[in-house]
């Protein structure tokens, strides 16, 4: 067993054996949510069959929130983003993106997870920041490596990086266990029982891809540090995703630049091809739902253990 390996069963060994006396927290098994139980939760959060039906109906028109909303716990997320922004987003025009929705979800999936304890109250939460820095790493090692689920090698590494945050601020430390069981419980993981993480959905895999190529997305310099991520194709969400993260501007312009020059990477230009497709759909009043396509994951995107 490697050093990472030994070091996540030390960490999740506890919870997974049901020892009361070294777990901290109970293990819960998640199970996926399907149309019907997801419309039965709907009609308890929204009070009404007809709320729950025109809901659903909504949220296959938006992305992958359909896809997301299989997790329970997402689900109670999904359920409270108000009406009007869904409509926004499904529509496609702009004012509300589906990247936007996805931000707020992670975002709040992040700073739930932290808060629930993820670390010892004492040295204080992990700022949302680096949580969210963790998971972009994360993504970045699960696409680039072209394989469905994570080791333990990925999250001991970001295990590490976490602590040298910490460690740059001045701030203390929860170990390097702690910060593993946090990592592989409150960076938008589930687990399955050979201790391989995946996402919770295939969606928000794309969009922390997604945010991590628009944050290196450079007209001046466009290969820079996203063709690594370029080599595999991201889906037509994932598109959109990275269009509406960068910006339209600075992808149109960047997509102009790698398609003047024939030298450049055949993954890059694929990419900006499909990037410039993309925006001119958009110009022509062609955005909505039914551009997006799928993005799901080949894994099971909703089950796996949560503490």
């Amino acid at each position: 067993m490697s050093r990472d390996a030994d070091l996540l069963a030390d960490a999740f060994g506890p919870y997974a054996t049901g020892d009361p006396a070294g777990a901290a927290v109970r293990w819960v098994r998640l199970v996926g949510l399907d149309r019907e139980r997801t419309r039965d939760f709907l009609t308890r959060r929204l009070g009404a069959p007809e709320r729950a039906r025109a809901r659903l109906e909504l949220l296959e028109r938006v992305g992958g929130l359909l896809g997301m909303a299989r997790n329970p716990r997402m689900l109670a997320f999904i359920a409270d983003i108000d009406e009007q922004r869904l409509r926004a987003a499904a529509s496609g025009g702009g004012q509300v993106t589906v990247a936007d929705l996805y931000r707020r979800l992670i975002s709040e999936w992040l700073d739930g997870e932290r808060r629930r304890g993820g670390v010892d109250d004492a040295l204080g939460l992990t700022p949302l920041d680096d949580l969210e820095r963790a998971a972009r790493y994360l993504a970045r090692r699960l696409w680039e490596s072209g394989e469905p689920a994570l080791g333990a090698d990925a999250l001991g590494a970001a295990a590490d990086i976490l602590t040298r945050l910490g460690a740059a601020r001045g701030a203390g430390t929860s170990g390097r266990r702690e910060t593993a069981r946090l990592l592989g419980a409150g960076t938008l993981l589930v687990r399955d029982a050979a201790y391989r993480f995946h996402f919770v959905d295939h969606s928000v895999l794309e969009w922390l891809v997604a945010r991590e190529i628009a944050d290196h997305l450079d007209p001046e310099h466009p290969t820079g540090r996203v063709r690594g991520l370029l080599r595999r194709e991201l889906s037509p969400l994932g598109v959109e995703f990275l269009c509406d993260l960068a910006g339209h501007g600075t992808a149109r312009r960047w997509a102009r630049v790698v398609l003047a020059d024939p030298a450049l990477p055949v993954e890059v230009r694929s990419a900006a091809r499909r990037v410039r497709d993309h925006l001119d759909r958009l110009a022509a009043g062609q955005g909505g739902p039914e551009q997006r396509g799928d993005a799901r994951s080949p894994e099971p995107p909703a089950g796996g253990n949560r503490p």
